[in-house]
């Protein structure tokens, strides 16, 4: 992160119109020292300077997703497939407000298009499953999951799922696994896995630990599917007013079209 900040800090000196180097640090300052107003002024300044760049249009629905402003969001990212259609990252990402909001049909014929582009992007698979999940199709999301590659992320979706299902040890096997992972891996699906046992303690310890850590990722905590168990805690409302996301609307399971 210090290298990344530096880089981009140092691009913008030699070009202060360089508007991806914006983009950049404006992810930087949200995720990392969860400070989202110069964060949103980073953003906002790198469409100014390149409005015709999709990756700044991206990172900067990225930003408003992350705060729940998810209409926002959409019209930025659908800004930045017009420019780029055929990207998968912004494909898949487009995706995500519709998963939140319980709109499962629409998130599923994204992804599904963002699979006939590349059969193989593994962000869309595991969130084709994790659709499949929201529908109430678990043993077959799980399946889904469970034939993908076992890299950190897809774990703690696998474990989260495990767990809802009730197939403790399972589940547990997948925690062991990833505890020997390095923090900054690990620490993220850690999270899953736990809040899918239901074990709110644990996941908790987990995100404050990543916190203090700061590790990527904590700027979604608010609105991450497999949390929404966690947010009558006081201990996870005490994590969102840390982070700077205490304002964000809750996604509670009865949201979901199952």
């Amino acid at each position: 992160v210090p290298f990344a900040r530096e880089a981009a800090e140092r691009a913008l000196e030699l070009d202060p119109a360089l508007g991806e180097a914006q983009a950049v640090l404006g992810l930087i300052l949200q995720s990392f020292d969860y400070d989202w107003e110069e964060a949103g002024g980073a953003l906002r300044r790198a469409v100014e300077l390149q409005p015709g760049d999709p990756t700044v249009h991206h990172f900067h629905a990225v930003h408003l997703h992350t705060q729940g402003r998810f209409e926002e969001a959409v019209r930025t990212w659908d800004r930045a497939l017009e420019l780029d259609p055929t990207s998968l990252i912004i494909n898949v990402n487009r995706a995500f407000p519709d998963i939140h909001t319980g709109e499962l049909d629409a998130a599923e014929a994204r992804l599904r298009r963002t699979l006939e582009l590349d059969p193989d992007f593994l962000l869309a698979r595991l969130w084709s499953a994790m659709v499949r999940f929201e529908r109430g199709e678990e043993d077959a999301a799980v399946a889904d999951l469970e034939s993908l590659p076992a890299e950190p992320p897809v774990l703690g979706y696998l474990g989260y799922a495990y767990g809802r299902v009730g197939r403790v040890e399972e589940a547990l096997a997948v925690a062991r696994h990833l505890e020997v992972e390095p923090l900054e891996v690990s620490g993220y699906p850690l999270t899953l896995v736990y809040a899918g046992l239901g074990d709110a303690d644990t996941a908790i310890d987990w995100l404050e630990r990543i916190v203090d850590e700061r590790v990527w990722h904590v700027s979604y905590a608010a609105i991450q599917v497999g949390y929404e168990d966690l947010h009558d805690h006081p201990r996870f409302q005490a994590l969102l007013r840390r982070v700077g996301l205490q304002d964000v609307p809750a996604r509670v399971a009865g949201d979901r079209k199952r």
